[in-house]
């Protein structure tokens, strides 16, 4: 497997759509472990209401500045691309017991 830089930049904005489409090359391509998961995490981040989102890592390596990290990435204002509530039924995808 060939480790490629993501090209994103720091406090930079992007089309959702690019991003997406860029996970999704990887994990095509096979540039990834655990794709599955990867994978998961993209189809998260396609159910942002934002149409473009910043850059915004809290470090500049490893699993903090990936691309597949929702939390590397907010809204132009500011806040999470992925509203809370979106979130929290996503986690619970797939559990067979009760809370």
């Amino acid at each position: 497997m060939k480790w490629e830089k993501w090209y994103f930049q720091k406090g930079e904005q992007y089309p959702l759509s690019e991003v997406i489409n860029e996970c999704d090359r990887r994990i095509r391509e096979g540039l990834v472990i655990r794709r599955e998961s990867k994978n998961k995490m993209v189809r998260l981040m396609e159910k942002s209401p934002s149409v473009t989102i910043v850059w915004s890592p809290s470090t500049e390596r490893g699993w903090g500045a990936s691309g597949f990290n929702k939390n590397c990435w907010r809204t132009i204002e500011g806040g999470p691309i992925i509203p809370q509530k979106i979130g929290q039924v996503s986690r619970g995808v797939g559990r067979t017991e009760e809370r």
